[in-house]
């Protein structure tokens, strides 16, 4: 059976918090899903029950390789137990829209420059977000 550490202090902040957190309650639904219990599915996978009880509750980490099995024993894919990050969520049309508004608001910023000094600071943080998001999209026509 595979026992894996808990997760050390250091390695506990809020990012890590909510990572270990989404994982575990994806873990949770897939293996109601399936009609396990935690202590069917940590056999079948070659776990120590304690530890599956651990990847649910937050407590653990966990190695591609028992990511692989508990998928397979749940008869999902491996993404489906991955929590979403930030980047899966927008879509390129979406960003794409994202830069065309941003182009607007920089040059309608750029027009009133003139009009107060700490606009300049504004249009250059504008405009260095549109580009960062239009080189992550690539060449796009313009509108």
């Amino acid at each position: 059976m595979v026992r894996r550490s808990k997760i050390q202090p250091e390695d506990d902040d809020q990012t890590s918090t909510e990572l270990f957190t989404a994982f575990g309650k994806k873990v949770r639904e897939a293996r109601r899903r399936s009609g396990f219990t935690q202590v069917q599915l940590a056999q079948a996978a070659g776990l120590a029950p304690s530890y599956a009880h651990e990847l649910e509750t937050a407590g653990a980490n966990i190695t591609l390789k028992t990511l692989a099995k508990l998928a397979t024993c749940l008869k999902v894919s491996m993404k489906d137990l991955v929590p979403d990050n930030e980047f899966e969520a927008v879509s390129l049309s979406g960003i794409v829209e994202l830069c065309a508004t941003l182009r607007q608001v920089a040059d309608t910023l750029e027009a009133h420059r003139h009009r107060a000094s700490e606009l300049a600071a504004e249009v250059g943080q504008f405009t260095r977000l549109r580009t960062h998001l239009e080189h992550l999209v690539g060449p796009t026509p313009d509108p």
